[in-house]
């Protein structure tokens, strides 16, 4: 009996198994696997999915390698065949299939073409944040940056590429930001701007429902039955097929078939044009529930000889001059003008602007300022953008202020559309002839006991000689040289060939007086004195003197120590010759004592630069520089003259309102310079960095590799550290790194720091809001006694150095 039972419980532990057994084999997971289509996938996109399958259906590793080989097409089987011959596939392992596979079919992309390919990319128009930034990540594959370069490069080349003005100068409020932190600015300003968009469509059709709706049956009815009107009468007894007028003539356009009275060109004549000015922000809400949204798009009269009304006022104790606009709903100003007389928190609101071409605007937000205007006393909310809009005064301070209409003055604003009166005006400054200064003459002092030094005159070309001597005639013709039998001093002249094929006559007073001369003494601008004297400038007028030194009349007594030697004879020059040694002091200390003391007016040997700080004192800038100009006998080139203008070239640098930037012809030339092969080569590359180096943070450390090159008893070896030092070099000057101007007004605060190899230090400013914009950064290699400071040491010749 005990047997039996034994039995049967052997029996039923049997059955339990193989029902288990059973039950397990159901619950396998059956993963169809698509073969590998090398048209329309990559190899390792592939490989990752058939990894995964081996994962999923548990295969052997010693079956993996088959089973790949059973995933491939008949062709591709082919190829691998040809790739292992004499081998055959069937006897590698998996690894060395795929191996093979992947450097036939991937091989690996050159990395100069890749990051050329991706440092080039910009962004689409239509392009949103997360496609660009996904295409970026791609190209960056085959860069071969290392991790923590990667997300600065990815960083850096997003930056540089997007599209959105907005955007950017959201990014360059920030300082040194991380690419999670830049992503997460710029998908929340995209959100937001497509969000405004929506929001303003919404409310739009939200005014318009309603009315829509209640006049649903007016409009049925209207529908039903027209008003009779005649185009030919302007009757409305009768239609224009009816009118007895059909066969009349305008007595206006002369036209048949309409009277005077009905005539489009008549009455077009009489109604001047609507032209849109720079701003005015008109509201498009309806009711207090609706999201405000404001226009950007004013409307002028059209009657140009009437300016805009300018209201002297007072916001938080300081004086501002406000644009007047009625049409306009609130009062605006931008945020470059708001911190220059107030520190106050800007809070949020849900304003949007949209400008005349249909953009959105969101503007930064608004302030409650406390407002005086003739004894009156107001809390009024200002709106701040930080576009460099006009200051506009807005209705709804109009309600709350009363002007004083009798005693308002309209402060004439003469801009670009009156500009051509004022060249009119000053035309003379602007022809065809030498410029004549009217009241100084040059006098030239030689050196105690020079002996005069007269030059044979030298063989001028064949082929120039004809051109030469049209030169020669123009100059004696223009009264800059005179013709002379004798003279104890005589220079040679070196004829130059222009780009046009003309020729610039010069004269080689090296070998005569410049070493004989007393040079006059007088310091040209630094850059930093000029860029300083542009600050506040919303827009520039760059202005050439027509050959500037030739304007300079010589004193008699000094003419003949600037004698000439051509093949044609002896000429003294009574005009100021270029070449000469303290000609560009002389002409310098001239026009900097002519303009002194003139508010945007700047002079930089030839070229002038005038600005203001809104139009209208830009204007009377530049009108008070053609004043002096006519008065003093000074000539211009208006070829070679901007006006009026957001942004101007100017010494290597491109200059606006917002500050200094690199201009991308120096930015190219960086960054298009091939790998030095030798130490004058680093040199010329050093010297072409060096003059951005204001822009550069710690550009001395970075450099370090380079100057170690450049020293005494150095072999040349460029290492891997060089060309490190080369690419971040590149990458510095390709950031966008924007230096403002330097405001006497504004904080200031001095940062310093030191590496093993080098001390830097950077000026900024501190503005109201508490952010630090950068002035300009410094660098220096630190000598070998300077390198064995201790650290602390080092941080302390830092301070020192900066300061």
């Amino acid at each position: 009996m005990e047997q039996h039972i034994a039995e049967l419980l052997k029996q039923n532990q049997e059955l339990i198994l193989a029902l288990q057994r059973t039950h397990g084999s159901s619950q396998k997971v059956t993963v169809q696997f698509e073969k590998f289509d090398e048209e329309n996938e990559n190899f390792d996109c592939f490989f990752e999915r058939f990894q995964t399958y081996l994962d999923v259906q548990n295969i052997p590793a010693d079956s993996r390698a088959k089973v790949f080989i059973s995933s491939l097409s008949a062709k591709l089987y082919q190829l691998l065949k040809n790739l292992l011959a004499p081998d055959l596939p069937s006897d590698q392992n998996l690894d060395k299939l795929k191996n093979v596979l992947k450097q036939h079919l991937t091989p690996k992309p050159l990395i100069i073409p890749s990051r050329h390919k991706f440092l080039n990319r910009k962004q689409n128009e239509g392009e949103s944040i997360n496609g660009y930034i996904a295409e970026l990540r791609a190209l960056a594959i085959n860069c071969d940056y290392d991790s923590n370069m990667l997300n600065i490069m990815l960083r850096d080349v997003f930056v540089s590429g997007l599209r959105d003005k907005a955007i950017l100068d959201r990014l360059f409020e920030e300082d040194n930001i991380d690419l999670d932190k830049t992503l997460q600015i710029a998908l929340a300003m995209e959100k937001a701007c497509k969000g405004a968009n929506d929001i303003m469509g919404q409310g739009i059709k939200a005014v318009y429902a309603g009315k829509k709706q209640m006049n649903k049956k007016s409009d049925f009815v209207s529908k039903q039955k027209k008003p009779l009107f005649c185009s030919r009468c302007t009757g409305t007894d009768h239609v224009k097929e009816k009118c007895r007028f059909i066969s009349s003539k305008c007595n206006f356009c002369s036209k048949v078939g309409h009277i005077q009275r009905a005539c489009f060109a008549a009455q077009k004549s009489k109604t001047k044009p609507v032209k849109q000015k720079q701003v005015s922000f008109n509201s498009k809400a309806e009711n207090k529930n609706e999201i405000p949204v404001f226009e950007l798009n004013s409307i002028d009269s059209g009657l140009h000889e009437q300016p805009p009304i300018m209201i002297n006022l007072k916001i938080e104790n300081k004086n501002c001059t406000m644009e007047l606009d009625t049409g306009g709903a609130v009062s605006v100003m931008s945020i470059n003008n708001f911190r220059k007389i107030s520190k106050k928190q800007i809070q949020p609101t849900r304003v949007v602007f949209k400008t005349y071409k249909g953009d959105s605007l969101i503007p930064m937000g608004y302030v409650t300022v406390k407002v005086e205007y003739r004894n009156q006393i107001s809390n009024l909310n200002l709106y701040i953008v930080k576009e460099n809009l006009d200051t506009i005064l807005g209705r709804e301070w109009l309600y709350k202020i009363n002007l004083d209409w009798q005693a308002i003055k309209a402060v004439r604003v003469t801009s670009k559309r009156n500009l051509s009166q004022l060249l009119e005006e000053y035309k003379n400054i602007f022809d065809d002839e030498l410029g004549e200064i009217n009241n100084y003459q040059v006098k030239l002092e030689l050196k105690p006991e020079v002996k005069p030094i007269f030059c044979r005159v030298r063989t001028v070309p064949f082929a120039l000689k004809g051109r030469v001597e049209n030169e020669i005639d123009r100059l004696e013709k223009e009264g800059i040289i005179e013709k002379v039998e004798h003279s104890e001093w005589a220079t040679p002249v070196v004829p130059v060939v222009k780009p046009d094929g003309s020729i610039r006559l010069c004269a080689d007073y090296s070998v005569t007086l410049n070493r004989n001369l007393i040079v006059p003494q007088h310091p040209l601008p630094r850059l930093e004195e000029i860029f300083t004297s542009l600050n506040g400038g919303k827009q520039f007028s760059k202005l050439d003197f027509k050959h500037a030194y030739l304007q300079m009349k010589v004193h008699p007594e000094s003419q003949k120590l600037l004698t000439i030697n051509t093949h044609k004879g002896l000429y003294v020059c009574k005009r100021l010759m270029y070449g000469l040694n303290g000609a560009p002091a002389i002409w310098q200390r001239y026009v900097d004592g002519l303009f002194q003391g003139m508010q945007g007016v700047k002079v930089f040997m030839d070229d002038a630069r005038i600005t203001g700080s809104d139009e209208m004192s830009h204007f009377k800038a530049l009108e008070e520089f053609f004043k002096k100009c006519k008065e003093h006998g000074l000539k211009l080139n208006l070829s070679k003259s901007q006006f009026f203008q957001n942004e101007i070239n100017f010494l290597g640098h491109k200059i606006d309102a917002n500050g200094l930037h690199k201009t991308d012809e120096k930015i190219s030339a960086v960054v298009k310079a091939p790998v030095p092969k030798n130490v004058q080569e680093v040199k010329s590359f050093l010297g072409l960095v060096n003059f951005y180096g204001k822009f550069c943070k710690n550009l001395a450390t970075i450099a370090n590799p380079l100057n170690n090159l450049t020293k005494k008893d150095v072999k040349f070896k460029w290492s891997k550290d060089c060309q490190v030092a080369f690419e971040q070099i590149k990458k510095e000057i390709c950031s966008p790194k924007v230096l403002v101007h330097y405001d006497p007004e504004l904080p200031l605060t001095l940062a310093s720091d030191a590496s093993p190899v080098g001390v830097g230090c950077v000026l900024a400013h501190i503005y109201p809001d508490g952010s630090e914009r950068p002035i300009a950064f410094a660098s220096k290699t630190l000598s070998k006694t300077e390198q064995k400071y201790s650290q602390i040491d080092k941080e302390a010749l830092a301070i020192v150095w900066a300061v």
